[in-house]
């Protein structure tokens, strides 16, 4: 079972969290083997809208890429805590993390 849970705190809801949720209702709703909800701050409020893919943290989604991006993060292992999708450059440019 996916789990996928869209952000909905302070900073991830007017960056568009509620669009990023409508494109996974679209693009999950025939499998039953995702659980999509709302949680949460994740923490990662600057790289946000983020989605939670089975423990890891997915950041900078939109309503066009978070389909794609859930699909990258279901392979990684499960609850590692990864960060999915973080440019290396913007880490280096922000001082992130």
């Amino acid at each position: 079972m996916g789990n996928v849970n869209v952000c909905n705190g302070s900073k991830c809801t007017p960056r568009g969290a509620s669009d990023v949720m409508s494109s996974l209702e679209k693009c999950c709703k025939n499998d039953p083997n995702v659980r999509l909800d709302f949680r949460s701050c994740t923490g990662y409020c600057e790289l946000g809208p983020n989605v939670e893919v089975n423990g890891n943290i997915v950041n900078h989604c939109t309503e066009l890429n978070v389909c794609e991006k859930v699909k990258q993060a279901m392979s990684l292992p499960e609850g590692d805590g990864a960060i999915g999708n973080i440019d290396i450059e913007e880490i280096l440019e922000n001082d992130i993390l």
